[in-house]
């Protein structure tokens, strides 16, 4: 027989769970973007690309809905269902991790970079003794160089990092 006092309760505190995972999941979607725009605006000549935005607020939209069905799985006592689905959610992400090591190595290299203001738009620089050029284009996975003959030149940023560098002199 069901305890429609405990069903009850539990139907309120699911949506009171909703309501203030709702709201979180706006502010840090909010906060990320103001985080971003900062970001944006204190790293001279460098823009975010629209897309860095949407997929931000793409993976805080998926998070709150992973949170809130593991929430709601909780409340109903399906502790079986609930370590399943975490046990899945860690096999997958440990496969994503894996799958996007050298995007995310690339992505985190760029904030180092940007930072840390290792190169400047302008630099000539040689990267590792056998590529050289003048820095045009800075973005968080890549630096864009033009070579003398006036070809240009896609660098990863880690291999910026992890090579030798050399700024010539800046234009």
């Amino acid at each position: 027989m069901i305890d429609i006092a405990s069903a009850s309760l539990k139907i309120v505190w699911i949506v009171v769970g909703a309501i203030v995972l709702f709201i979180l999941t706006k502010l840090v979607k909010k906060a990320a973007r103001r985080t971003l725009e900062k970001m944006d605006e204190s790293l001279e000549n460098i823009e975010f690309e629209e897309n860095f935005y949407v997929l931000t607020n793409k993976i805080l939209s998926i998070l709150s809905i992973v949170v809130f069905v593991i929430y709601v799985a909780y409340i109903f006592g399906m502790t079986d269902i609930f370590f399943a689905f975490i046990t899945g959610a860690s096999v997958f992400g440990l496969a994503i991790g894996i799958a996007t090591k050298d995007i995310i190595n690339n992505i985190i290299s760029g904030i180092i970079i940007f930072s840390t203001n290792t190169v400047k738009f302008g630099d000539r620089i040689v990267v590792d003794v056998k590529y050289k050029g003048v820095v045009r284009d800075i973005k968080l996975r890549n630096i864009v160089l033009e070579t003398e003959d006036g070809n240009r030149l896609i660098l990863p940023s880690s291999f910026l990092l992890s090579k030798s560098l050399e700024i010539v002199k800046s234009e």
